[in-house]
């Protein structure tokens, strides 16, 4: 809020900017959406076991 004793003061006083909350929920849904595509970016991807390392699963007999 501006000053209303000056010219410069009111001028900017009338000037004022509306945004639709329509607007701003799409705004938070896409940063929402990039936020968490960098997240998914940056996270750890799973690895497959080397076939040598895996443990054999051998059945043992039991009585």
């Amino acid at each position: 809020m501006a000053d209303n004793a000056t010219a410069a003061g009111r001028e900017a006083n009338r000037r004022i900017e509306f945004m639709l909350l329509t607007e701003i929920r799409e705004r938070e849904l896409r940063e929402a959406a990039e936020e968490r595509a960098a997240i998914l970016a940056n996270a750890p991807r799973p690895v497959m076991r080397p076939e040598g390392l895996a443990p054999d699963h051998e059945e043992e007999e039991t009585e």
